[in-house]
């Protein structure tokens, strides 16, 4: 391991700031597993065609005692093994830290791994990032975002962050406490559950069902199957894509805006209990507005509308403004 120490001492008051580098490159063959246990700092995973794993750390330490902070520095660590088939890289920090006001640090790490290696990452106080990871990732973080590019079977666990998913293939778990989650071109299986968050998804494909508490959920440009759940906040979902063959919506305590696009063939039914359905689409709704069903040319996709304590309001897709801003 190559250990370069930069004695970068920033003042800023009575305040030093000392930087300590890491680099390490060590084979890891295609197929093998990748396990890292970091937290105190952002951790950045991507995926290669290369057999080689290389991770660049970068140790911040800020003190006003400049030896305090040295001693530090020089004590985190992270350590590179391999046993058993699976590469574990671990951060460590001592296990007694001296007392001193205002100290403070943190560990980014960046690490580079075989495209269709199996990940493992769990990380906290800090962002996970994985991207082009094809072997299969799991992922846990507490008190920072999650975001996946172009990765392929992934389970996440999240709390207090956001997740962000940008064109995921395979199946896609989140399970999300106190945090939003951001889908785009996310395609195959995908299963969502967040608390205390909005949900947004662009573009999903396949199965998807998305269930929420305490937040919105939004959908736009979606196909396949899908299935909005939500209990304590509004849903707005589009049916814009002759592609989607199923919409399923379930609402308690909320408000549900479903927009149906010019031209898009579609069969729609559903109920509300303790609510009302209006429609400025020629639909057929019962005289206490609770039943609504009807539809528009052949086949579509089959649309479900269920509500307990929840108005529903059916319009024709929103005009956009030059803007490209929703008018309604």
């Amino acid at each position: 391991m190559l250990v370069l120490m930069l004695s970068l001492f920033v003042a800023a008051g009575t305040e030093v700031t000392v930087v300590r580098e890491l680099h390490s490159e060590v084979l890891c063959p295609s197929g093998r597993s990748v396990k890292v246990v970091h937290h105190y700092g952002d951790l950045r995973i991507s995926g290669s065609a290369s057999e080689k794993a290389k991770m660049d750390a970068i140790i911040r330490v800020t003190g006003r005692d400049k030896r305090s902070a040295t001693e530090l520095a020089d004590k985190i660590d992270i350590g590179i093994v391999t046993r058993d088939e699976t590469l574990f890289v671990v951060t460590s920090y001592p296990r007694h830290i001296q007392p001193c006001p205002v100290l403070s640090y943190e560990v980014d790490v960046r690490l580079v791994v075989p495209e269709g290696a199996s990940l493992v990452a769990h990380n906290a106080f800090g962002g996970l990032m994985v991207s082009g990871v094809k072997g299969g990732c799991r992922l846990a973080n507490r008190f920072g975002d999650v975001g996946l590019d172009r990765c392929q079977n992934c389970d996440v666990v999240s709390r207090y962050g956001d997740v962000w998913v940008w064109a995921n293939t395979g199946f896609l778990l989140v399970d999300n406490r106190f945090g939003n989650v951001f889908l785009d071109e996310v395609t195959d299986r995908v299963r969502v559950e967040n608390r205390y968050g909005n949900v947004k998804g662009t573009g999903l494909d396949g199965i998807v069902y998305l269930d929420n508490r305490f937040g919105d959920v939004r959908t736009r440009h979606s196909r396949g199957s899908l299935t909005v759940a939500n209990h304590y906040g509004d849903i707005s979902a589009w049916v814009e894509d002759s592609a989607l063959t199923d919409l399923d919506v379930m609402s308690e305590l909320g408000r549900v805006e479903l927009n149906l696009a010019r031209m898009v063939p579609y069969q729609l039914g559903g109920r509300t209990v303790q609510g009302l359905i209006r429609s400025t689409l020629p639909l057929q709704v019962d005289e206490q507005g609770c039943r609504v069903h009807g539809f528009s040319g052949h086949g579509g996709a089959r649309v479900h509308l269920s509500g307990t304590w929840t108005d529903f309001f059916i319009q024709s897709e929103p005009i956009e403004n030059a803007d490209g801003n929703e008018r309604r």
